[in-house]
Order: C-alpha cells, then structure tokens, then sequence
C-alpha cells in the first residue's frame, strides 16, 4: 500500500485495484477521453499533447469525465481496496463537509494509479503521425 498525504492533511492509502476492475475503468475512461478529444477539436494524441489550451476548455474535458456515470462507477470500484485516514472506503466516507473536499483528489489518485500504468509501457509517439514509417522490404 502507498500512503499518500493530501493537501488536507487527510491521507489515501492507496492500494492497487483488480485486474479486471481497473482494465474496466481504463476502458471507459478511453471512451470519454476520446470525447474529450473531439470537443477540444484535436485530431490527434500528439496534437492534444502540443498543443496549449484555453483552461475554460481543459476544465470542459475534466467535467466530460467527472460527469460520466460509468467512469465514476469505475473510479468507486477502485477506491473500495484503499483506506481514507485508516478507514476503508465506502459510499459513505465523503459524506463529512470537511471530507467532500478529498474526494476529487482521492478519485484522481487512484485513476491514476490504477489507470496509468495500462499506458506506461506504450511508446505514444508510435501512434503520431510523426512516427517513423516503416522501410519496405524488396
């Protein structure tokens, strides 16, 4: 288990999720990611990458995501191996004023831990249009 402090000096032990639970929420994510994509009109993964933009836009995209009831669904199942403040979570362990305010950043780590590492062994720039072309064999 990883320990993480948050900024509101609660901490998220963060435990990896299932297999197939975190490969789910992956799978859902990519689909919102893509309409993501589309609505920030980029055509590409590398293009999305270079490119800066407006952060009214970006807050767009987080909210397509936040707003998706499948991701959310996803991002509950992988929270249910970790502990907030020592305490397994539940649908009830935001429930506090006070702890409303980790949800978000305890949702965000544990997308990203159990999300990224699907993608970490991809070389990204092979999928850009500025890979290189393979040479034809005679």
């Amino acid at each position: 288990m990883k320990t993480i402090t948050l900024k509101s000096g609660n901490t998220l032990e963060f435990q990896l999720a299932d297999f197939e639970v975190a490969f789910q929420l992956f799978q859902d994510s990519s689909a919102e990611i893509g309409n993501v994509l589309s609505m920030l009109k980029v055509s590409s993964l590398s293009e999305a990458v270079n490119t800066d933009f407006d952060p009214g836009l970006l807050l767009g995209g987080i909210c397509k995501l936040i707003s998706s009831k499948t991701v959310v669904n996803g991002v509950w199942a992988c929270l249910t191996p970790c502990l907030y403040n020592g305490a397994k979570i539940d649908r009830h362990s935001f429930e506090d004023e006070k702890a409303r305010g980790d949800f978000l950043p305890c949702a965000m780590e544990v997308f990203k831990g159990d999300v990224f590492p699907f993608i970490s062994g991809l070389d990204l720039k092979s999928f850009t249009s500025q890979a290189k072309k393979p040479v034809a064999q005679k």
